[in-house]
């Protein structure tokens, strides 16, 4: 199970000093994960409320999206998406 944490993960989880009895939970002092996501917080990142995006979807795919209620993004590129076919990506 190790293994399929990311390294940021793991890095929070030595840092916080989880023990090994928690740091499979879902909720923890390190990260709190939701599925495949894990949400690991930065103390030292400073945020423009301006740039903070409420009740975004997150989904990979035709899935259900998870709703985050606050959400910040870095980096990425843009991706422009068909309404009539939002699930087909570039060939």
């Amino acid at each position: 199970m190790d293994a399929l944490q990311p390294k940021d993960v793991r890095d929070a989880l030595a840092r916080d000093r989880v023990s090994s009895r928690k740091r499979y939970e879902h909720k923890n002092r390190a990260f709190r994960r939701q599925g495949d996501c894990f949400f690991v917080p930065e103390p030292s990142l400073v945020v423009d409320n301006e740039l903070v995006l409420s009740n975004e979807p997150l989904r990979r795919g035709a899935g259900k999206p998870h709703m985050v209620e606050q959400l910040f993004r870095t980096g990425g590129e843009t991706v422009h998406v068909c309404a009539e076919h939002p699930n087909i990506g570039p060939r």
